[in-house]
């Protein structure tokens, strides 16, 4: 772990992930992993055209971490991100470094169950936004057959 913390993690532990979240991705392999950066999460829901959106925007001291098999992110000590690579919503999800350390996430609604129409956006502060853009790509282009990509640890 490196880079500027949050205070909230540096005074109260608070961004950190749970340890029982810890031990199983430990037992999966951690590429990365980042711990007490700030996290920006905004949701938005249109229900349909002419319609009402909602819209929720939430920013705080977070964890993220990409295992060999999943993109795991916590907000304080709530999951908000918990995806197998496998899932569909890879397919649909754009990644962008906005500056030198923030990585932009987005999820697309196409890509979960239900198919709803909006989106989720994340974006994570960390001085590895580069690695953790350059790992997801990775990542998406092996479970989909886009371009091979060395497997590569970065933790």
């Amino acid at each position: 772990m490196s880079g500027k913390k949050t205070l909230a993690y540096r005074f109260f532990g608070l961004g950190r992930l749970p340890d029982t979240v810890r031990l199983a991705l430990e037992a999966e392999t951690i590429w990365f992993q980042e711990e007490g950066i700030r996290i920006t999460a905004t949701c938005r829901r249109e229900k349909g055209r002419f319609s009402f959106f909602f819209s929720r925007r939430k920013s705080c001291s977070g964890a993220v971490a990409i295992t060999s098999r999943r993109l795991v992110g916590h907000l304080f000590s709530q999951r908000m991100l918990n995806i197998p690579f496998h899932h569909t919503c890879f397919q649909y999800l754009e990644t962008n470094v906005e500056h030198a350390n923030c990585l932009f996430l987005r999820l697309n609604g196409k890509g979960f169950q239900n198919g709803s129409p909006g989106f989720c956006e994340f974006r994570f502060y960390t001085p590895r936004a580069e690695q953790l853009f350059h790992l997801l790509q990775c990542v998406t282009e092996q479970h989909f057959h886009v371009q091979s990509c060395p497997e590569s640890r970065i933790a």
